[in-house]
């Protein structure tokens, strides 16, 4: 493959560690160069696209790049690890856990757990999984950590565990994999009844990026099949899909802030 310049433009917002991906065709590695600084750029091929980290351009910037498909990357120590043991996969960005990926039968629902910043602190609370930890709080023990659910799926309970609630059950790992840019986790997932009877169906596929040692990135995409029957999400008070139970010194009522991206600030705003 001939040599091919690429434009990333900025737009009205300036743009920092951003996961940038764009279809490359077939080939099974390629080189990417920053054209204003010449530095090698790491990058990674991955299902026929070409993934990389754009670090930095400001609003109304652009920044280019040379690619050549079929060319070695930098290799970047900072990469992200992908490891299955059983039934979890262990994340690493560099030589820091991330987190762990936990979809075994024991469960009533895969769930992230432990979920560490770039400081290795706990960032989601650790009850139920570890109990008995001083100052934490202990109500709704199904809140894992960040998980995902939904309280009315043809009439089943996808979200509580109280009685007859519904179970997400994992059918198979299709990929779990590392590497320069990002790592990789497919994954097929049937939503039963507590009966055991198949409600629908899902492809759930996680990704996380080698971000800067202060930022800590997780892609979560479920994609939904219906099968023979009809499916209906009905309207419940919780909002899902993916959701987060943050560790108890970021409750609103303990000094946390609630944010949204609108600027409204706490939960009645928000």
């Amino acid at each position: 493959m001939a040599k091919k310049r690429m434009v990333v433009a900025a737009g009205p917002r300036a743009r920092h560690s951003v996961p940038m991906r764009m279809p490359i065709g077939r080939c099974k590695k390629a080189k990417l160069v920053d054209e204003g600084t010449g530095r090698s750029v790491p990058c990674q091929v991955l299902r026929d696209e070409l993934h990389w980290m754009l670090d930095y351009v400001p609003a109304g910037g652009e920044k280019a790049y040379i690619v050549e498909a079929g060319r070695g990357s930098a290799v970047n120590r900072m990469g992200v690890g992908a490891t299955r043991q059983g039934d979890t996969v262990e994340f690493t960005v560099g030589d820091r856990p991330f987190t762990t990926y936990n979809f075994g039968k024991e469960w009533a629902r895969p769930f992230f757990y432990p979920v560490l910043g770039p400081d290795r602190v706990q960032i989601t609370r650790n009850y139920p999984i570890v109990r008995g930890l001083p100052g934490e709080t202990t109500d709704h023990h199904h809140h894992k950590s960040i998980w995902v659910a939904h309280g009315d799926v043809n009439g089943v309970d996808n979200w509580s565990e109280e009685k007859n609630h519904g179970r997400q059950v994992s059918k198979r790992v299709k990929e779990a994999l590392g590497g320069a840019v990002v790592g990789l986790v497919r994954q097929d997932i049937d939503w039963v009844s507590h009966r055991g009877a198949k409600v629908c169906g899902e492809e759930r596929e996680i990704r996380v990026y080698a971000t800067p040692p202060g930022e800590r990135i997780i892609d979560l995409a479920v994609t939904f099949r219906a099968g023979r029957h009809k499916v209906k999400f009905g309207d419940t008070k919780e909002g899902g899909l993916c959701s987060i139970r943050v560790a108890t010194s970021m409750d609103g009522t303990r000094g946390g802030t609630i944010e949204n991206s609108y600027g409204a600030i706490g939960e009645a705003e928000a």
